[in-house]
């Protein structure tokens, strides 16, 4: 029987033992008390100071989550000026506010919604790839800084096959009450809840596609130095945790439907509830694809992070509890709530390394711009989301 010798100069794959004794988990180590101070000073001087503070309070915000997060004993960190931000959020609510007056005075409305602020909205994705450039350029770890390439195409590609359609919405409300005060309104009270049928349709189907395609963007331009990361996640993965909840949201639509089918006053009596399970289902899909979200960022040198996040432990005990507890507590708990998803979803993820990461060399890069930060800022933090993905 012929022998094959094996090709030591290849990396063999470890086995399941070998992976869990390498496996590097992520510890955060703040507490809840020392956040509360540090939230406490910030909203306090942000008001104080209208609003001139909060650059500062972003800075220790940042540094707060980062440093008291760790990984083999290193610590990450964030080090962007406030001065900085500040001069960028002055900027940005200056173009704000004089593009609104440029609609007003100049009478560029259409159809309710501003000329020159709907062209603002163009600026968007540009803002949102400026910004996560300028964070990743000042959150280190081991003194090597993150590096997030300027690539506007595959962000601008996003907002105009969702984002686009989903702020239609007004346009077509405003079009179509225009359209039934011209006419009796008998044939628009018909069409328009099938157009706006239509259109919700449209937008929850392709929902998965929207994430995946956001997440792709968020972790395919980033790099740990001169180590690009990858996104791994498939279609199928996440269309797979979308229709995991989607039963949710069939029955609460067609209980809803079928309760004030007989009777149409009871529209405003049940639509509270379709609300909850609405809210429900689309926590329970972001809570499955948190997981598959960290379980699918890697590494070019072979390491990768796994996740062992329970969706429906996370769902409960931190997301809808947080939401519960800082609505009966009128906001004074938000920086529990904060501290517990954060520790929870750290514990949640190791990295597998495949190489010692002190041998990565850092990229330096001399970009020091805040202003896409900013815009990010001020329109929400849309990429975002909602939590950490």
């Amino acid at each position: 029987m012929t022998e094959y010798a094996v090709d030591t100069t290849v990396p063999q794959p470890a086995s399941q033992d070998e992976s869990a004794k390498l496996a590097l988990p992520f510890v955060f180590l703040g507490t809840t008390g020392q956040y509360f101070r540090i939230y406490t000073v910030n909203v306090m001087l942000s008001i104080l100071t209208l609003g001139i503070y909060s650059a500062w309070a972003k800075i220790r915000n940042q540094r707060f989550f980062y440093g008291f997060t760790e990984l083999h004993g290193e610590r990450f960190d964030y080090d962007a000026r406030p001065l900085t931000i500040l001069i960028s959020r002055i900027a940005i609510l200056i173009l704000l506010i004089l593009t609104a007056q440029i609609d007003i005075n100049y009478e560029l409305l259409w159809n309710e919604i501003g000329l020159f602020s709907t062209l603002l909205l163009l600026l968007l994705p540009f803002a949102i790839v400026r910004g996560r450039a300028f964070n990743a350029r000042y959150t280190l770890f081991m003194g090597i800084r993150f590096h997030y390439q300027r690539i506007y195409w595959p962000s601008y590609r996003i907002f105009f096959l969702f984002s686009v359609p989903a702020l239609g919405l007004p346009i077509l409300i405003s079009v179509l009450l225009q359209l039934k005060e011209q006419s009796d309104g008998s044939e628009w009270s018909f069409a328009v809840p099938w157009l706006l049928g239509l259109w919700f349709a449209h937008l929850l189907f392709l929902m998965p596609l929207w994430d995946l395609m956001r997440h792709k963007v968020k972790i395919n331009q980033l790099s740990y130095g001169r180590l690009a990361l990858r996104f791994t996640a498939t279609t199928r993965q996440y269309y797979l945790a979308y229709l995991k909840t989607l039963p949710l949201l069939a029955l609460g639509i067609v209980s809803f439907f079928a309760l004030t089918f007989s009777d149409p006053a009871n529209f405003f009596i049940y639509l509270p509830l379709l609300i909850i399970v609405v809210l429900l289902w689309f926590l329970s899909y972001r809570a499955i694809l948190a997981r598959v979200f960290w379980d699918s960022i890697a590494l070019d040198d072979g390491s990768r992070l796994q996740c062992n996040l329970r969706p429906m432990v996370y769902l409960f005990k931190i997301v809808i509890l947080n939401i519960i507890l800082v609505i009966f507590s009128l906001g004074v708990l938000i920086p529990w709530a904060r501290v517990r998803k954060w520790r929870y979803i750290a514990h949640s993820i190791c990295l597998l390394p495949n190489a010692e990461l002190r041998t990565v060399i850092d990229q330096r890069d001399m970009f020091k711009e805040a202003l896409g930060a900013e815009f990010v800022d001020v329109e929400g933090s849309f990429d975002l989301d909602f939590g950490l993905i």
